[in-house]
């Protein structure tokens, strides 16, 4: 399996990072995988960072990116890119709501694709999640279905991989958490090969949420705006 860099953006993740890492480094050893992590931080209060760089004396593979401006979500994954020796590039979230140990599933069907969703919401996804995040999530894809024509069924899944240079080819622009939108809607519009394999999913036991439905909603509207009116130029030339 090709070596592969993991990008985790972090916010006060002190209390998940040494997990979610001790998770990772098991899974390249035991599949016997060539990969960096990549910690970005935006100025976490509670030691993330210094807790990242501890754990790279010990595993060696560890880069720590400390941001000076907490810009959003999608700018924390961009800088992670940049930073990345390997073609081939994972998202997870710091908070233990995606399983390390599924990473060769999506590395898998990577081989033959230039990105993999980790899907929540196919037949075989384990979904563990609050009513109304799960409903939120679920509605919004289903609009996506609808209005873009994309058979994909997770496009706001944090969980998955994709070719770096599948990434470039695709001018992403966002800076907040519909970047996870924006990669597949653009993905697919383009022509490039986009799969989803099913992973599980469960809330974060530990450490406060981040997310704000009030102030992320509109970035998923206009990628999924923009997604359309792409959409219907093509239809209509």
């Amino acid at each position: 399996m090709e070596p592969v860099s993991v990008v985790i953006p972090t916010v006060n993740e002190a209390e998940n990072i040494a997990q979610l890492i001790a998770g990772i480094e098991e899974v390249f050893k035991s599949n016997r995988m060539g990969g960096e992590i990549i910690v970005v931080d935006d100025k976490s209060a509670d030691g993330t960072a210094e807790k990242a760089r501890e754990l790279n004396r010990m595993y060696g593979n560890i880069k720590v990116v400390e941001r000076e401006a907490r810009d959003g979500l999608g700018n924390a994954l961009k800088r992670g890119v940049r930073e990345a020796s390997n073609e081939a590039v994972v998202f997870m979230d710091a908070d233990l709501s995606h399983d390390p140990g599924e990473m060769p599933k999506l590395l898998k069907a990577l081989e033959a694709c230039d990105v993999v969703v980790g899907s929540r919401f196919l037949r075989e996804s384990r979904l563990k999640r609050g009513l109304v995040r799960k409903v939120i999530s679920g509605a919004y894809n289903i609009a996506s279905r609808s209005m873009l024509g994309i058979r994909v069924s997770d496009v706001t899944s944090g969980y998955r991989a994709f070719r770096r240079r599948a990434f470039y080819s695709l001018n992403i622009e966002s800076a907040g958490p519909e970047i996870h939108s924006e990669l597949v809607v653009k993905a697919v519009l383009a022509g490039l090969r986009v799969g989803e394999v099913p992973v599980g999913y469960v809330d974060r036991a530990r450490g406060r949420t981040k997310l704000n439905y009030l102030s992320i909603g509109p970035g998923y509207t206009k990628v999924m705006l923009n997604g359309f009116l792409t959409r219907l130029v093509k239809i209509l030339s």
